[in-house]
């Protein structure tokens, strides 16, 4: 035997306030007649009492009259004591019906929770993406690149040779003046003792002295 599928509990929930709000207007009617009827018994009861006061023996009557109330009486007062049983049912019924949706809301709430701190914590301990591959395009932009790499540490190479050069000049340039000085110093002197000045010797050129220097650095 098949199992009929169970309803969502919101469809649940609506179709019982539905058949909750026939079964309050079943009620009321149902309350209405009793008061009708308990009506009609009292005005019955009345009009024996009534009559009773006209009769020899008063009591009896009365007590005849009273007797066939409370047997009228009774069933209608079963019947009302059974529609308030039912409509303490009925909000009972419909007060767990609301307790439960609000606990399965709650436990649908908890889960949504519990999934998106489980998928933020696989999403902080995952290992960071990969840089995409380079693309055939790229080389010429990296050739580009190392092109002028070596195009700059050319030219500082370059500049540091000429550094070097004209560094080496000026102190060869310092030592053929200071060589000049001596001798210039060393014929004052024999000059001034009588002495003949011995003949210098010419001075080497600073483009020899540097032609010179680059040699002997040559060999």
């Amino acid at each position: 035997m098949a199992m009929k599928p169970l309803l969502p509990p919101s469809i649940a929930l609506g179709l019982l306030l539905t058949c909750g709000v026939a079964q309050a207007d079943d009620i009321a009617l149902s309350r209405q007649a009793l008061k009708r009827q308990r009506a009609e018994i009292e005005a019955l009861f009345a009009r024996a009492s009534h009559a009773c006061e006209a009769r020899f023996a008063v009591n009896a009557c009365l007590d005849e009259a009273r007797a066939r109330y409370n047997a009228s009486l009774s069933p209608v007062l079963a019947k009302d004591d059974a529609l308030d049983a039912q409509e303490r049912r009925e909000r009972a019924a419909l007060q767990r019906e609301r307790v439960a949706e609000r606990e399965r809301e709650f436990a649908s709430e908890q889960g949504r929770r519990r999934t998106a701190a489980l998928q933020a914590e696989a999403s902080a301990s995952a290992p960071a993406a990969e840089p995409p591959p380079r693309t055939a395009h790229a080389a010429p932009e990296a050739h580009a690149q190392s092109v002028k790499k070596q195009a700059a540490a050319g030219a500082q190479e370059a500049a540091r040779n000429r550094a070097q050069r004209e560094a080496r000049q000026s102190q060869q340039q310092a030592h053929l003046l200071e060589q000049q000085q001596r001798q210039d110093k060393r014929a004052a002197e024999r000059a001034a003792g009588g002495k003949k000045p011995g003949i210098a010797l010419p001075l080497p050129s600073a483009a020899s002295a540097a032609s010179a220097a680059a040699s002997a650095q040559s060999l």
